[in-house]
């Protein structure tokens, strides 16, 4: 479907709101420190299953874009 990497979390609306606390601007929502999608994921704010939905599709995306 042809969305960069960068680009998949703009495809779930709560990511991008509760992105906007990450610590850093680029994060990718899977490692970086203070992420703050991974702790509103382990608070038990944001469904396991969009967080997933987003890891898998930045994966194919990832894959998509070699």
């Amino acid at each position: 479907w042809s969305v960069p990497p960068e680009g998949v979390a703009a495809c779930f609306p709560e990511l991008v709101m509760l992105g906007e606390d990450c610590r850093f601007r680029g994060c990718t929502h899977l490692q970086e420190p203070d992420c703050a999608v991974r702790k509103a994921l382990d608070g038990g704010h944001l469904p396991p299953s969009r967080y997933e939905s987003y890891r898998v599709l930045r994966e194919e995306a990832i894959g998509g874009a070699r």
